[in-house]
């Protein structure tokens, strides 16, 4: 299965080098979830309440496409969750030199981490359904935690996707996680786009150095992490 995925993405970075004057701009929606214990409490006034609080923080991104080159952002001027820039994501991806510099938000601080990428283990499934007007195919993605599940659409050749997931044939259009949805709202494609940067602003550190820092973080402000209901850090794609 690995070895037919990454088949699929030479041919898909191909396909995006013979259009080299082309790109695409990508925008998502993200909406949150409590989850399973959240969605088993007892109807009533409080559940709806909050219910109603968190349809109203949606969320915006953007994802550009350009040359073998990705960049996923926030988009500020449409985001009306007054917490996001504290917790932002910046995703940058050279998918030929298979780079990736992230820059996390963390009250404040900005970090950089660069790592190199390795091809998703995607499980590809049978299953479609219609989102965004597009035919999308079901994969999915597990870890010792939890499982993501990605809705990609090869009517879009390139193998991005938002929050750093990446590798499959096709556009992921809808994006699953643990907590949150991102769905594919709008998409441009565009002539001869400006070519696309790294972030540079941050504190340079390793994934592993960057979550140990944020559990740090969270215990000294009496904050649990994940499973007994506290807070759950998302990581990125890879």
């Amino acid at each position: 299965m690995k070895g037919i995925l990454t088949f699929m993405l030479t041919a898909l970075l191909a396909v995006a080098a013979s259009a080299q004057n082309k790109g695409y701009i990508c925008t998502y929606e993200m909406t949150m979830s409590l989850g399973d214990k959240f969605d088993a409490l007892e109807d009533g006034p409080m559940k709806d309440a909050i219910v109603e609080q968190m349809s109203k923080m949606k969320m915006y991104f953007t994802l550009t496409f350009v040359d073998g080159k990705s960049l996923f952002v926030l988009d500020e001027e449409r985001t009306n969750n007054p917490f996001a820039g504290q917790a932002g994501h910046t995703v940058y991806i050279d998918y030929n030199a298979r780079q990736q510099v992230s820059q996390e938000n963390f009250f404040g601080h900005a970090f950089l981490i660069p790592e190199e990428l390795d091809m998703p283990a995607w499980q590809l499934g049978t299953e479609q359904q219609r989102i965004a007007d597009r035919t999308c195919s079901k994969a999915t993605l597990a870890d010792s935690s939890h499982t993501t599940t990605a809705w990609f659409s090869p009517e879009t050749p390139i193998p991005a996707g938002p929050m750093g997931y990446w590798g499959l044939p096709g556009l992921i259009v809808r994006l699953e996680m643990e907590g949150a949805t991102y769905t594919l709202s709008d998409i441009k494609v565009v002539d001869n786009p400006k070519p696309l940067n790294a972030p540079t602003k941050g504190k340079k550190m390793s994934r592993d150095e960057y979550n140990t820092l944020i559990q740090e973080k969270l215990q000294q402000m009496g904050v649990g992490m994940g499973g007994g209901g506290g807070v759950q850090v998302f990581q990125m794609g890879n």
